[in-house]
Order: structure tokens, then C-alpha cells, then sequence
């Protein structure tokens, strides 16, 4: 007994369940997934523009861009300044990273780093008393630097110096003195 098989292609084949072509199902199937990546994107994009990388020093607390630190007045900015080749620099990440205080009071600031290649370096705001590295400025929740908070332990010559996450975090508690931020619920 021989079996005649029919040639059919697959645009051609029908669902069991319904009379509609698999290739109409396949077409609708591909077209919502197009609009579903489409639009994830778009989402994905817009929240991507507040982020910023960690660049070293942790993914743990919300790092963000200058320009989106500067329009959230609600709570003061820590900018640091730093290079990705700069010995200083390399030697600060994980004690920053690895500081659960610090990514406590995280929260009550914008936090901005800032890497050699951003334009963000070459700010007169932030050149008063060198352009060594690492600095680390406080900003005022209008955008203003707070020249006078400084590290307190370091080298007058280099006031914006941290090679300490420690210095850092008691510039923190006295910015926040000066500029109390609610808690989030």
C-alpha cells in the first residue's frame, strides 16, 4: 500500500483549532512582538536617560547624570570627579562600594561620578583649588557648590580630596544639616 503524500507549504497550512492560516497567526504573532520590543525600548530609553553607569563604584546606590542631578531639586548633589587610570581613584571605589552607610544616606542625595571623558571635568565650578583626583563636590539642592564643605582631614592645599570613604560620609551628615531631606516612605 503506498501513501500519497500532499505537498503543502507552510504558508499554507491551517491551525487545527481554527480555519485562519498558521501564517496569519505566525504575522500577528511577530507583529505584537515587534510592538511589545518596540516599546519596552522606549521605556527602557527613558529611564536609562536618568541612570548612569557605576563606573566602579557600585551598582548598589542610584548613580545619575549631571544634568538630571541638577534638575532634581528636592535634595542636594555629591559629585565625584575621577579617572578611570588614577591609582587614587581605583583605591576609593570599593571603599565606597563596600560602605553600607554610604549607601544609606545615598538616598538623600542625587549622586553623580564623573569620568576623564565628560565634559562635566572641565566646569570652573568645580576647578577652585586644582584639577587633582579624585574630588569630591556637594552641590545644594539649587545646583550651587558648597566650597566650605571640604574634607575636614585632608590637605588644605586639596580641599576636595577623599582617599577615605569616612571623610565623605561626614561631609554628608553636614550637608544634610544644612539641607534636610525627608525620608522616603
Amino acid at each position: 500500500m503506498t501513501v500519497q503524500r500532499k505537498s503543502v507549504r507552510w504558508f499554507e497550512m491551517t491551525s487545527p483549532t481554527s480555519r485562519q492560516p498558521t501564517s496569519l497567526k505566525l504575522f500577528l504573532f511577530l507583529l505584537s512582538l515587534e510592538l511589545f520590543v518596540f516599546n519596552s525600548n522606549i521605556v527602557f530609553t527613558s529611564l536609562s536617560c536618568l541612570a548612569a553607569e557605576d563606573n566602579g563604584f557600585g551598582d548598589n546606590v542610584n548613580w545619575i547624570d549631571y544634568e538630571a542631578a541638577l534638575a532634581d531639586t528636592s535634595k542636594p548633589t555629591l559629585v565625584i570627579l575621577h579617572k578611570s587610570w588614577c591609582p587614587a581613584c581605583k583605591s576609593l571605589k570599593p571603599k565606597i562600594l563596600e560602605s553600607s552607610e554610604f549607601e544609606k544616606l545615598s538616598g538623600k542625595f542625587s549622586l553623580v561620578n564623573v569620568k576623564e571623558d565628560n565634559p562635566v571635568h572641565d566646569l570652573a565650578e568645580f576647578n577652585i583649588d586644582g584639577t587633582y583626583i579624585p574630588r569630591v563636590f556637594f552641590l545644594d539642592p539649587d545646583g550651587k557648590v558648597l566650597s566650605d564643605i571640604a574634607n575636614a582631614n585632608g590637605n588644605p592645599n586639596y580641599k576636595y580630596y577623599h582617599y577615605q570613604v569616612s571623610t565623605i560620609l561626614d561631609a554628608m551628615k553636614k550637608v544634610l544639616h544644612e539641607f534636610p531631606v525627608k525620608d522616603e516612605l
